[in-house]
């Protein structure tokens, strides 16, 4: 048997265990009977047991993938990435990221050498196949971050309440945190317990700000830095900061309502090149296939594909809506 064939074989077989073992790790090792069983004890638990839930779930992100997650935090980017696939909340980390989609790179460079294919094709391939987790990372933090951002006005209404009722500030916290479902629920107790487990409260704060990335928390953390430094009446603050949030979303709904026009014809002008490629491939492939067997249609074919990538850039931030 050739040894070029041998390896190639070896190595798709490795790549097919990495991505069997990360499927599985993503969708099923926490749905294990044992795991439900944890978590459900967890939650029965008093504010110490969510303590304890926060510590074995930082202890589970530098034990998974140890190594390679210490490679990661020892980087700047790599610290910048692990924070970007947290904030997604997909209980994933960006040790296995990094290891599903070089597994998945791999695997489209394998099959592309196995089936004869040019270099460039499974290279392109498994480039695609590699962007698809990171695409639904992406997705994933996006609803996240809109839920978020839907849910700040009402966590600071319910602070403001419990402030004026004669609660602490960090007492505040923690009964909004109690009191919200996830995702900015969980957020709160998170903070809640670090100011309990003895963190500095700025630190806590400065934590919040890098788990939730909206621009609100941020003026948030500064109101509430410069009230602890000078004092001020943080309850009205905080609720003219939610009233200045309602009356914004209103103003992007109203934006969103009259550039709908404008944004479908940008789908309908980006979709269209390629429904009619697929159109015509099924009823004259030979005469299709020209783009990329002869030499000039695929000189052709390049520069279609980068005027159409700057026409799409360009359309998509002429209707982008900026909030």
């Amino acid at each position: 048997m050739n040894a070029t064939y041998l390896m190639f074989v070896i190595l798709a077989f490795l790549a097919v265990v990495l991505v069997l073992e990360g499927l599985y790790h993503t969708f099923f090792a926490g749905r294990s009977r044992e795991a439900r069983r944890i978590r459900h004890r967890l939650s029965q638990l008093n504010d110490v047991g969510r303590s304890i839930e926060l510590k074995i779930t930082r202890e589970e992100e530098h034990t998974r993938l140890s190594e390679l997650a210490r490679w990661l935090m020892e980087r700047a980017w790599g610290r910048r990435l692990t924070l970007y696939v947290h904030q997604a909340d997909a209980g994933l980390y960006a040790a296995d990221m990094v290891l599903i989609s070089g597994a998945l790179l791999l695997a489209g460079v394998l099959a592309a050498a196995l089936t004869d294919k040019p270099l460039s094709f499974g290279a392109a391939v498994g480039s695609a196949l590699a962007a698809a987790p990171w695409w639904f990372i992406t997705y994933r933090r996006d609803k996240r971050i809109q839920k978020l951002e839907q849910q700040f006005p009402e966590a600071l209404d319910m602070i403001a309440r419990a402030m004026r009722a004669g609660h602490a500030l960090t007492l505040a916290i923690k009964m909004c945190g109690d009191e919200l479902p996830g995702p900015l629920g969980p957020e709160l107790r998170e903070m809640s317990d670090e100011i309990t487990l003895g963190i500095a409260f700025t630190d806590a704060l400065h934590g919040l700000v890098e788990r939730v990335p909206l621009r609100d928390v941020t003026f948030l953390a500064v109101a509430l830095t410069v009230q602890r430094e000078t004092g001020g009446n943080l309850a009205e603050l905080l609720d003219k900061l939610a009233r200045l949030m309602r009356e914004r979303f209103k103003v992007i709904g109203d934006i969103r309502i009259k550039s709908a026009e404008g944004r479908m014809s940008a789908w309908i002008l980006g979709l269209l090149p390629f429904g009619m490629a697929a159109i015509l491939m099924y009823l004259n492939p030979q005469a299709v296939s020209l783009l990329w067997t002869d030499p000039s249609g695929r000189a052709w074919l390049t520069r279609m594909l980068v005027l159409m990538a700057v026409g799409i850039f360009w359309i998509t931030r002429i209707v982008r809506i900026r909030a």
